[in-house]
């Protein structure tokens, strides 16, 4: 039954596509958000990688519970969370201690802090460019608090390298930020409001965007003591490759696909299938690959023989991933769909994916009523 519908719905999708391949100011206002997440204070370490397996596997079923378009204004945006709960009062506890610049090289007020040349010294030494990353960010007073949160990490120096290295360690990673944070050496509780600090030298690892607008995080007090942030330095991957068997990818890095009018036989429908939104922060696209076959397995008279796969991003917030289907490969001199400048909405990470076996271009014409071509 489930089958029955999904065939269905995507010729329909075939006669006629109710979803753009670009989207009007409107429409993409309306798009879902991802959720907000914060970085515990404090040093340490957690690791969190993308289980790639379940992202494919929750696309498969979402196309095959829903195989029409999914920008609906019904949807609801997500609710931005916190990794960070409500702090209990302290027992003064003795903390891990960082391996910073602290009193007397730093004198151990926040102020003091913040104003260090030993710590924005080495944000502004560190490379733009860095072991396939670049720099979007630099010399913050904030950490980020973004989406798709993977963990983080605490060092014993300013190690931007070690960092690129960790997250392309880490499944999933697109981002890190790398930051000096100012903690205090004990739990803060009644029998020590404001204890010494310590300097923790951490990052934080993303799966999504990370620019200078969601350097948001400056800190938090506990107790009487102001954990506060200096040194801050935000980087993200510049290109997401990903091996797909049988498959060309072609980056397009900040545009995207729009397709002119093609004629599709047996009954002269357009190229252009449909467009799936994900809006849980994460970016793969493994999991428009996976859309895709479905499409073909499902409703051979409709094949997805190519698609693209890129993230739009509103006001420099956390990106939404998008993946557009097509019966037909375009080649890069159709990468027009460049967002919307005027109300800040951008593209990033845009690849194309292309069916070695069969490319769509005999099956889709860019002339009307070609009688000759022979169907996929």
């Amino acid at each position: 039954m489930r089958s029955i519908a999904l065939i269905a719905g995507l010729a329909a999708l075939a006669a006629a596509s109710p979803t753009p391949q670009v989207f009007s100011s409107d429409q993409l206002a309306d798009l879902p958000s991802p959720p907000i997440s914060d970085v515990p204070s404090g040093a340490g370490s957690e690791i969190i990688p993308l289980d790639v397996n379940a992202v494919v596997a929750d696309a498969v079923a979402d196309i095959i519970a829903d195989p029409t378009p999914d920008l609906d204004a019904n949807i609801p945006a997500a609710i931005n969370t916190t990794t960070l709960e409500k702090r209990t009062a302290g027992d003064c506890a003795v903390q891990p201690t960082g391996y910073g610049p602290t009193s007397p090289d730093v004198a151990d007020d926040p102020n003091s802090f913040l104003s260090s040349t030993l710590l924005s010294g080495p944000a502004l030494a560190a490379p733009q460019w860095v072991n396939g990353f670049h720099q979007t960010f630099q010399n913050k007073q904030a950490s980020v608090s973004g989406c798709s949160y993977q963990g983080y990490k605490t060092y014993k120096t300013y190690d931007v390298a070690q960092a690129a290295a960790d997250c392309k360690a880490i499944a999933g990673c697109k981002g890190f930020n790398i930051f000096y944070e100012r903690d205090p050496s004990q739990d803060p509780g009644s029998g020590c409001p404001n204890p010494a600090s310590t300097t923790v030298i951490k990052a934080s690892f993303w799966g999504n965007l990370i620019g200078s607008d969601l350097a948001t995080n400056k800190g938090q007090y506990r107790d009487q003591f102001q954990v506060v942030i200096a040194g801050s330095n935000g980087y993200n991957v510049d290109a997401c490759e990903t091996a797909v068997q049988g498959w060309t990818q072609t980056q397009l890095g900040s545009c995207s696909i729009n397709a002119p009018k093609s004629y599709c036989l047996p009954d002269n429908s357009d190229s252009y299938l449909t467009v799936k939104t994900f809006s849980d922060g994460n970016f793969d696209n493994s999991r428009c690959k996976a859309q895709c076959d479905i499409i073909t397995k499902q409703s051979p008279d409709t094949p997805c023989n190519f698609f693209t796969s890129y993230m739009q991003v509103k006001n420099g917030q956390c990106g939404v991933q998008q993946c557009a289907f097509y019966k037909r490969a375009w080649d890069k001199s159709y990468c027009t769909n460049t967002g919307d400048p005027v109300n800040k909405i951008t593209i990033a990470w845009a690849s194309s994916f292309t069916n070695n076996a069969c490319d769509g271009t005999e099956f889709c014409s860019t002339t009307p009523n070609v009688l000759t071509a022979t169907a996929v």
